[in-house]
C-alpha cells in the first residue's frame, strides 16, 4: 500500500510539473482554440467569440465584448488571444485610448498591483517625467512606447504604455457629403482636445500581455528589438 501511495504522489507531481501555466482566469497556455472560446464564452465579460478559419486551418479569434469589457480601475478592457501551433500562447488586455494628463497616475496603480501578484520586475517603474517625453516622441503617425515586465514562477506579464500625438482633421474640399463628414470628424476632435489639454493632444492606451515562461524568450527578442529602434530614432532627434 505504501509502495502504492508513493507512485501516486510521483504521477501526480510529474503531472503537475507537465501542466501549462495559468495564463490569464482560466486561459492556460497550450489549450486548443475550442477550448478557448468555450471558457470566454463563460466569461459575463464577453459577448460571443467566433473561431476565424482560412482555407479550413484556423487562423485567429475574434472576440466580441460586452459593454463595460474588463474593468481595471478607470480602464475598460478587450480581450485578445494569440495562439503558436493552434495552441494558446499570449492573452492580451487592451484598453481604449485615453488623455495623456490620466495615464500615470493610472499606470502608478497598474504598477503597484502587478507587483504584487508578480514580484519580479525586469526594470524599474518610470518616473514621471519618463513617462512624459516616451509621449513626447510620439507623432500622428508613429507611436512611441514604454514596457515594464513583471514575473513570477510561472509566467511574465508585459505591462505596455503605448502613445500616440491626435492631430485635427483636414478638409479638403469637395461635396456637401464631405464637409458634412468633415464637420462631424471636427466636433468630436475639439471635444477630446478639450479634453486632453488642447489642439494636437497625446493619447495614451494600456496593454498587458500574459505569457508563459518558454514563450517570453521568444517575445523577448521583438521587445529588444523594438526598444533599440524606438531609441535610435529618439536619438537621431535629440
Amino acid at each position: 500500500m505504501f509502495r502504492v501511495f508513493i507512485t501516486f504522489c510521483a504521477l501526480a507531481l510529474s503531472q503537475s510539473a507537465n501542466a501549462e501555466p495559468v495564463l490569464w482566469r482560466s486561459l492556460a497556455a497550450g489549450q486548443s482554440p475550442d477550448d478557448v472560446k468555450m471558457q470566454l464564452e463563460a466569461m459575463p465579460e464577453v459577448k460571443r467569440v467566433k473561431n476565424v478559419k482560412k482555407k479550413g486551418v484556423f487562423s485567429k479569434q475574434d472576440i466580441n465584448m460586452n459593454d463595460g469589457k474588463v474593468p481595471i480601475f478607470e480602464g475598460h478592457f478587450a480581450i485578445e488571444t494569440a495562439f503558436k501551433d493552434e495552441r494558446l500562447s499570449r492573452v492580451v488586455l487592451t484598453s481604449g485610448a485615453g488623455c495623456l494628463d490620466d495615464g500615470y497616475p493610472f499606470a502608478e496603480k497598474m504598477h503597484e498591483e502587478l507587483a504584487r501578484k508578480y514580484p519580479i520586475l525586469e526594470l524599474p517603474f518610470p518616473s514621471a517625467s519618463e513617462f512624459t517625453l516616451r509621449a513626447l516622441e510620439s507623432s500622428e503617425s508613429r507611436m512611441s512606447f514604454i514596457s515594464r515586465v513583471y514575473n513570477n514562477d510561472e509566467i511574465y506579464v508585459i505591462f505596455r504604455t503605448s502613445f500616440v500625438q491626435v492631430n485635427p482633421p483636414v478638409y479638403y474640399g469637395g461635396s456637401a457629403l464631405a464637409r458634412s463628414i468633415y464637420n462631424i470628424a471636427r466636433t468630436s476632435y475639439d471635444a477630446s482636445a478639450r479634453a486632453c489639454g488642447g489642439a494636437f493632444y497625446r493619447t495614451a492606451q494600456f496593454s498587458l500581455s500574459y505569457v508563459s515562461h518558454s514563450d517570453w524568450n521568444e517575445l523577448k527578442d521583438a521587445f529588444e528589438r523594438e526598444d533599440a529602434e524606438e531609441r535610435e530614432a529618439a536619438a537621431e532627434n535629440i
